[in-house]
């Protein structure tokens, strides 16, 4: 779970070759996971507080306050807050012709790094704090989105990258193959009670070692992550100015009652639950009458 503050530019009334899609800050509960998942654009968060880890396929870094991470195109990641010291991040997704090209060959992400640090992370904050205060619907509004998108590129690129310091705490040994395989299948099938045993089975592998695998690379048991997956997945769907109707086992909903009930109390969980024999709905509260 994460309390979150967001903009986010649904439709692009103006032609530009770098332009703003959205952007946030959110402060994460223990352990909160996003993920895995891919970007349609260029997506750039930056550690403001805490800790935390981000996956690439390839990749693990352990990221602290002044780190920046770079989610990819079309790339599947997966990033989680630390148990002890969860974060607090912010991030900007960027997209147009341009962005990739400057990106790639002008910033502190060039020779296809994924992290780097920074001291100056207030320049980048006050970027992204105005975004959020720009919501009206007119071209003058979305102009000025689009220039905080390139005033974010043009600070990436005065990085001093020459001296950037490679990060000694990422894992070179990649992510398994089983849990790539087990977060894939939490993601398809997040609706339904699905068990530990049944992620194992579909993919095959005995029930004990896909539990080692996955806590060694994700550091949480697969079923918290599970639990932890669905809340997440709860809170977006309520915060979505339409309507929603989401229909869970009975049985899965009163097990993440009780693993989290302070979670639902969250003010972007405000819900209704309508519990008829073994289904449960649950619909977004402005949305009824």
């Amino acid at each position: 779970m994460e309390k979150s503050l967001f903009n986010i530019v649904n439709e692009h009334t103006l032609e530009s070759s770098i332009f703003f899609d959205f952007s946030g800050v959110s402060k994460t509960f223990s352990g909160h996971a996003s993920g895995p998942l891919k970007r349609s654009h260029y997506l750039l968060h930056f550690v403001l507080e805490g800790q935390g880890t981000y996956f690439t396929m390839n990749h693990k870094y352990t990221l602290k306050a002044g780190d920046f991470f770079l989610i990819r195109p079309d790339e599947t990641i997966f990033y989680q807050a630390d148990l002890n010291n969860p974060w607090h991040y912010a991030w900007i997704s960027i997209g147009g012709t341009e962005t990739a090209q400057l990106i790639e060959n002008f910033s502190p992400f060039r020779n296809h790094h994924d992290t780097f640090s920074c001291a100056t992370v207030e320049n980048y904050l006050k970027l992204i704090v105005e975004s959020l205060t720009l919501t009206s619907h007119r071209p003058q509004t979305e102009l000025r989105l689009n220039q905080i998108a390139s005033e974010i590129l043009l600070l990436l690129m005065k990085e001093n990258t020459w001296n950037v310091v490679e990060h000694q705490n990422a894992t070179i040994r990649p992510m398994s193959e089983y849990t790539k395989l087990s977060l894939a299948y939490i993601n398809n099938n997040f609706t339904y009670d699905t068990s530990i045993t049944d992620i194992a089975d579909a993919i095959k592998i005995n029930r004990s070692y896909l539990s080692r695998l996955f806590r060694r690379d994700v550091g949480i048991s697969p079923k918290n992550f599970y639990y932890d997956f669905v809340l997440t997945k709860l809170a977006n769907y309520f915060k979505q100015p339409s309507y929603q109707l989401i229909k869970f086992p009975k049985r899965l909903v009163l097990a993440i009652l009780l693993f989290s009930a302070t979670h639902l109390q969250s003010s972007s969980m405000k819900h209704l639950v309508h519990i008829e024999n073994e289904e449960v709905s649950i619909v977004s509260k402005n949305n009824t009458h």
